[in-house]
Parts: structure tokens; C-alpha cells; sequence
């Protein structure tokens, strides 16, 4: 059996570009999620990982929406309502299932969130 060194090169070469193109479009992502922690706006939708165990569950996914800001610090209302998928998030986003009461974080803790990938994106309407 005689293998074509074009045809694995080319293979590899699609790999590879697949590779970059995904790794540069997180770091994007990342880059822009910065932005948002330097420069956050009410309304601003924070979805945020949990980890901790509840009967088979490990993590939990929840959101905090951005209430106002100041040089330093972000001022978010949380939900105490969890769920144990990522992509029902958005069933979090209603009005009446946010706290009254406010959390603060540094942006510095902010950041440190985002970078160990407990805040998992920001959305920005």
C-alpha cells in the first residue's frame, strides 16, 4: 500500500488550519470579553459556571446581568436560580428572576473569573 505524501500533507495542512482558525477565534472572543469587564454597560449578561455537586450534577450554569459600574468595580444583579445546561441559559434572562439585592466585584476579580473560565462569555445587547 503506497501512501500519497501530497494527500497527507494537504490533510494536514486542513487540520491545522482548523486548529488556528478555532484557538484565534477564542482568543477574539476572549479580547472582546475584556473589553466588556473594562467597560461594562447595565445590562450586560454575565453566564457563569458552578461547581458543585448536587445528587449526579457537578455544575451548574447561572447568569449575572450588570446593574452599573464604577472606575473599578461591577455591580451585578445574580439569579438564584441554577441549571445544569449551558445552553438553556437564556431562560435565566427574564425579568423577576433577578435578586434585588446587588453583588459587587473588583474588575480585577472580574477578570480573574473570565480568565478561569467561571464567567464562560458576556453578552452585550
Amino acid at each position: 500500500m503506497k501512501i500519497n505524501l501530497k494527500v497527507i500533507i494537504y490533510c494536514l495542512g486542513i487540520v491545522l488550519s482548523i486548529i488556528f482558525f478555532s484557538c484565534n477565534h477564542k482568543n477574539e472572543s476572549n479580547s472582546s470579553y475584556h473589553k466588556y469587564v473594562n467597560s461594562p454597560k447595565k445590562g450586560d449578561i454575565y453566564e457563569i459556571k458552578i461547581n458543585k455537586k448536587v445528587e449526579n450534577t457537578e455544575v451548574f450554569y447561572s447568569i449575572y446581568k450588570v446593574e452599573s459600574s464604577t472606575k473599578d468595580s461591577i455591580f451585578v444583579h445574580t439569579t438564584e436560580y441554577n441549571i445544569n445546561q449551558k445552553d438553556k441559559l437564556d431562560l435565566l434572562n427574564k425579568k423577576g428572576l433577578f435578586d434585588k439585592k446587588i453583588r459587587g466585584f473588583s474588575k480585577s476579580e472580574i477578570q480573574n473569573l473570565l480568565k478561569t473560565n467561571i464567567i464562560l462569555k458576556i453578552k452585550r445587547n
